[in-house]
Parts: structure tokens; C-alpha cells; sequence
């Protein structure tokens, strides 16, 4: 009886065992998804930004990241121009991955009709010389 449940239980064990290692080959597993669910064209763009941070990011720390890597998104218009806001057809999408201290960050525009950024026309008073370009990080 007890020799039964013994063999019973090994058994159980390696079917487990196997079926965990077979579900996670490559020919068998499935993709699954991150928090951006890509419905439509910017949210697509938003995950192959991301995607792209990505590959770069393990490309650069080999096989195993070695610290967890924190996902940030966004979605550019002219809605979210500060001081205020502007009326535009323009917009633009970017993602980010920071493992560590690395960050990388990846992006596209559409649409873009101004010229670049001029200090003596800009709408800031005064213009922060810290700030060069469209996008960029706040310290």
C-alpha cells in the first residue's frame, strides 16, 4: 500500500516535471504580452519602442539582466506642451527601459511642422537652457 502511493506520488512528480520543461521550449510556449495591449497604431508604436529599449538593454547586459528593469510610455501632442497647451496635428510616441543605470529610450514623431527650437522666440521666460530638445527628462 505504501510502496503504491510512493510509486504514485515519483510518478506524479516526473509528469509534472516534464510537463513544465516541455511547456517552457520555445517550440511550445506561447507569447504573452505586456501592460500595452497594442489595439491600435499608437499603441503598437508605444510596444515596438519598448520592445526595441529592450533588445538594446539585454544586447548591452548579455543573457541575464542583472537588476530589474523598470517599462515607462508615452503618447506626445501638442495637449501636453507645457506652459500650454497648442492646437497640432503633430504627435509622437516613446518608450523607455532603466535597468540599473542605464536607460534607453526609444521614439517617433509624426507630423512635425516647426522648425526646431529657437531660445529667442521660446514661449518659457525665461528659456531653461538645461532643456534641448522635445523630448527629455526632468531631474
Amino acid at each position: 500500500m505504501q510502496l503504491n502511493c510512493l510509486l504514485r506520488r515519483i510518478l506524479l512528480g516526473c509528469l509534472s516535471c516534464l510537463v513544465i520543461i516541455g511547456t517552457s521550449l520555445p517550440a511550445f510556449s506561447q507569447a504573452v504580452g505586456s501592460s500595452i495591449n497594442p489595439s491600435n497604431g499608437v499603441e503598437q508604436r508605444i510596444a515596438d519602442h519598448l520592445l526595441e529599449a529592450e533588445i538594446a538593454l539585454a544586447a548591452e547586459s548579455g543573457a541575464m539582466p542583472k537588476a530589474p528593469a523598470m517599462k515607462y510610455s508615452v503618447m506626445l501632442s501638442g495637449m501636453k506642451v507645457a506652459p500650454k497647451m497648442v492646437v497640432t496635428g503633430a504627435s509622437g510616441t516613446a518608450g523607455a527601459m532603466l535597468m540599473g543605470d542605464r536607460l534607453v529610450i526609444r521614439g517617433d514623431f509624426k507630423k512635425l511642422t516647426s522648425a526646431l527650437r529657437d531660445y529667442t522666440t521660446d514661449p518659457l521666460n525665461p528659456p531653461n537652457p538645461k532643456i534641448t530638445s522635445g523630448i527629455h527628462i526632468h531631474q
